[in-house]
């Protein structure tokens, strides 16, 4: 039984090592494998080997694709070869050492078994994204219930259990029956199954091995309705509480699994007479067979790897897009975003994101013509955005031929099939095997603020290139929704963009406006991955479907990953297909090498150190793979390149938030403790999406400035996305920056708003460099800012904020012309005045250094969204509207570096007075 515990307990660290279902718990994830570990040293201790150094030859040899996996591997996926090289060594190294024998035979096992699970995660998310409801579970869970005199009913697939305020349905899905630690726990199964056929048939085992985790998962959930029902029990009359995490929380379902330790010992026992497949010192039998079997099994990963991963780089057309408008009423993009339209429907708008994309590439906007076949033939990419108009017969009909003929197709949906966007596009996206779903998709812990990372890690500086994502993907950070559609798929050949865990979604409520459910946990709710964007080739052609265009409206277009993703997609499908052979060949000639391999195995004697060297190869092999795919993508869909002229200002993170200390493993157990049992008291209320221990980070080591980036803005005091935003209404765009060095190679204009964070000498190496070449960088500070550092970049040019804050009338220099005012302004001396206090004393001034200039702005407080209208949908008072102006001037003189025009401007727009306030900031140093 101490062997199976290793087995069960190495499977269940999977579910801590990814977002899942909640963030994840590396923490949780390791204790689960020392556990494991533990087991295996007990559970193994009569079978230690003598290595000789034939076998020390033989295991090293394992080095070699341990390293490969070791360099290019995700964090979540490096457990399994760490312990294998830590067995490997042991074993290599423990000569007479018994204990260090002992623990290279156990973290070789388990580290085996956690390298063999690794594609399992991606297999299973696979799977129910695309059939989520798993049949047959309902009924069976009705009769059982039944037998026992319950009050349940069963309807369309959904178990009914009343209670005294409401009956809970439960549609069945491959989730609710813990489908991915059960494949992990299989897989693992199966591999021992493997190494222990000379006490049984390997199909014996394997078919016990099924049964029994099959019986186990439904009667698991026999158990757990009950325990459901038992909780709400305590649940008060008025409070809005379901306690639906019962069948997702990862620790409840790591519990409920627990007991197969002692049910699978009981069914499939690990006899000492099956344990001869540890190392030994004999040599190998076949040896010619076991090359084969490296061979084949190493070359099988590779073509798996390709046959998922690899895209058709496909041949480059015009860049012809056509936008189509003439069925849409939503997100129009024919109403210019300026500084002259305000209110809910001038941020509901596509206008920037229309504009954008001329800037690289052709673009029309179909306003009023239908799209018919020869209108098409001029273009290159079509774009279908929120349609409220369904489109012809006829107009399907070119649709449909344009994309067979090498066209792309760009269906842009919303959630609930909002103002009948969904019901106009399905008839055309389903020719292709997509579908628009009914739905609203939420993240489980978080509700509204789903952040989607590609790859589900960051990339390190020595192997950048993001491994497993699409091409569209491959230059976005990270892509927070507002809130999508699930799109489904009927067809092997659509492929998914974005694939989400730790999702739920509810289903459109016909009696909203918007036809957007009211948000909060019903047992009824579908939970798990979900595929929220997803492509396909047909024919010459290529399509995608993006299911929440609410993010391309110009309140949110431009935050970090949403320009990349757009760019991407449209690149993508900016191409004729030319090698889509590739996938399924590579497929082909994995399941035959696989069965290869099989062949090739099933003579040979059992072999711990060898099946460890054939799982490392085939794993090293995998990830090779996968980099190749990577990088092929990386040369193939670059970003485009501008055709016109575009200006960006880039705002800088880096520099304004403090990282926070090192978390200690007290502290990830604590918590991750406080998180989970926080969120379980509190499911169902207002804010369970509320994280404790974040919160308490966030209040120790607070931006000094918010955005809303990976969720809704907490701080309004020191919020500034209406700031941020306002800077389309010039014709410029938005980007915010996490490395200011990155960001000084290039050359667009840069914010440092209220820094805190040193500069190191080479960081103010590279903004004289940037400046002199003729960047521009303004640097906005406050009195609020008490740790400011940006003295630190002033003082070389001369230039310093004040520590006497001052307030009232902020003025133009020279002009003695009121603009508005500011509760709290910073002094600053050096450079030339653009903006003054009452008495004169500088409060924004600006100095040019080579070729390009320095701005010191002592404003920053005046900008923050409670002094700017608080809701950048509100139509602006006149002096809110002063402050925009305000704004405005800074930013064109920032970009334009023409200051001058700027102050004429205002003096223009607000007067002119009779006698000047001042004549200048201190002279230059």
């Amino acid at each position: 039984m101490i062997r199976w515990a290793a087995v069960i307990l190495a499977s269940l660290s999977w579910m801590f090592a990814f977002h899942h279902h909640i963030e994840e718990v590396p923490f949780r994830q390791w204790t689960l494998v020392i556990l494991a570990v533990l087991c295996s040293i007990v559970g193994l201790r009569h079978y230690v080997p003598t290595i000789n150094t034939t076998t020390r030859r033989r295991i090293l040899w394992a080095l070699v694709p341990l390293a490969v996996i070791l360099l290019l591997a995700l964090p979540a996926y490096r457990t399994g070869p760490i312990l294998l090289l830590v067995g490997v060594v042991s074993l290599a190294l423990g000569g007479g050492s018994m204990v260090m024998r002992s623990v290279g035979l156990a973290t070789t096992f388990v580290g085996a078994l956690l390298l063999l699970q690794s594609a399992t995660y991606w297999m299973t998310m696979g799977w129910t994204a695309r059939n989520p409801n798993v049949p047959y579970v309902g009924a069976i869970l009705y009769q059982l219930f039944s037998w026992l005199g319950a009050d349940v009913s069963y309807s369309g697939g959904r178990l009914g259990v009343r209670m005294m305020r409401s009956v809970h349905e439960f549609p069945f899905l491959w989730e609710h029956l813990a489908i991915f630690p059960l494949a992990q726990i299989w897989l693992a199964g199966m591999f021992f199954a493997w190494l222990s056929r000379a006490k049984q048939s390997f199909v014996v085992n394997a078919a016990k091995l099924t049964a029994t985790l099959g019986v186990y998962s439904i009667l698991r959930l026999f158990v757990l309705i009950p325990i459901f029902i038992t909780a709400m029990l305590f649940v008060k009359h008025d409070d809005d509480i379901v306690h639906v995490e019962v069948f997702w929380m990862p620790w409840i379902t790591a519990l409920t699994l627990l007991p197969l330790i002692p049910i699978l010992a009981r069914f499939m026992p690990w006899s000492a007479e099956a344990a001869d497949w540890v190392p030994n010192t004999q040599a190998w039998d076949f040896p010619k067979h076991r090359a084969t079997m490296i061979l084949a099994g190493s070359v099988a990963c590779f073509c798996a790897a390709v046959g998922v991963n690899y895209w058709d780089p496909g041949v480059r057309k015009e860049g012809r897009v056509l936008l189509d408008e003439a069925h849409s009423r939503w997100e129009r993009t024919d109403n210019p975003y300026t500084t002259d339209w305000y209110g809910h429907e001038s941020g509901y708008n596509y206008y920037c994101m229309a504009e954008y994309l001329k800037h690289f590439y052709d673009l029309d906007v179909n306003m009023d013509g239908k799209l018919t076949a020869d209108r098409l033939a001029n273009y290159d990419v079509l774009i279908l955005k929120t349609p409220t108009d369904n489109y012809s017969d006829e107009e399907l009909a070119a649709m449909e031929a344009f994309v067979d003929n090498g066209g792309g197709l760009f269906a842009l949906g919303e959630h609930t099939n909002v103002f009948g966007s969904s019901v106009a596009l399905n008839p055309i996206t389903r020719k292709f095997g997509i579908a628009f779903q009914y739905n609203s998709v939420f993240d489980l812990t978080r509700k509204w603020e789903q952040v989607h990372i590609p790859g589900g890690e960051k990339r390190n500086k020595i192997i950048p290139t993001r491994l497993g994502v699409h091409p569209i993907m491959q230059d976005v950070p990270f892509y927070k929704f507002a809130v999508s559609c699930s799109i489904a798929t009927d067809s092997w050949k659509v492929r998914p963009v974005i694939r989400s865990t730790g999702l739920w979604s509810l289903p459109i409520d016909y009696a909203a406006g918007n036809f957007y459910p009211h948000v909060e946990d019903l047992t009824y709710a579908r939970f798990g991955a979900y595929d929220q964007t997803v492509c396909t080739t047909a024919g010459e052609g290529r399509v995608v479907a993006f299911g929440d265009s609410t993010v391309y409206s110009n309140f949110l277009a431009f935050y970090p990953g949403k320009p990349e993703m757009l760019l991407g997609a449209v690149e993508w499908l900016n191409r004729t297909n030319s090698l889509g052979f590739v996938n399924p060949v590579m497929l082909v000639a994995f399941f035959v090498l696989f069965a290869v391999m099989i062949f090739a195995s099933w003579r040979l004697r059992p072999d711990l150190s060898f099946s460890g060297l054939v799982i490392a190869c085939g794993a090293g092999a995998a990830w090779f793979g996968m980099w190749t795919c990577a990088e092929l993508s990386a040369q193939s869909y670059a970003l485009p390149k501008a055709i016109r002229p575009v200006h960006t200002v880039v705002f800088d993170m880096d520099h304004s938030t403090k990282p926070a200390p090192e978390e200690t493993w007290i502290d990830a157990a604590t918590n991750a403790f406080e998180r989970e049992f926080a969120f379980f008291i509190d499911s169902g209320k207002k804010k369970p999406e509320v994280n404790p221990a974040l919160a308490k980070q966030k209040a120790k080591w607070p931006n000094t400035y918010e955005l809303p980036l990976f969720g809704f803005t907490q701080r309004y005091d020191a919020s500034y996305e209406i700031f941020y935003q306002w800077v389309l209404r010039l014709g410029y765009y938005t980007d915010v920056s996490f490395d200011l060095d990155a960001a000084l190679q290039r050359d667009n204009p840069i914010v440092l708003l209220k820094p805190q964070v040193p500069f190191g000498k080479e960081t103010l190496a590279n903004i004289s460099e940037f400046l002199n070449r003729g960047g521009s960088l303004m640097i906005l500070d406050a009195a609020s800012n008490k740790d400011s550092t940006a003295s630190q970049v002033l003082s070389e040019y001369g230039m310093a904020f004040g520590d006497r804050p001052t307030s009232g009338a902020i003025l133009v220099a020279d002009e003695n012309v009121h603009v508005c005012d500011s509760p709290t302004m910073l002094p600053v001396t050096g450079g030339r005045a653009i903006f003054v206090a009452p008495g004169g004393v500088a409060v924004t001034s600006v100095k040019e250094v080579g070729q390009g200039q320095i701005i010191a702005c002592g404003l920053a407080d005046r900008f923050v969204d409670t002094r700017m209208g608080s809701s950048s949908r509100a139509v602006p008072t006149p002096s809110i509207r002063a402050v925009f102006e305000l704004e405005f001037a800074l930013m064109r003189g920032l970009v334009e570096k023409n200051f001058d025009a700027q102050i004429k401007d205002l003096v223009n727009t607000f007067g002119v007075a009779a006698k000047p306030a001042s004549k200048s900031a201190a002279t230059d140093s």
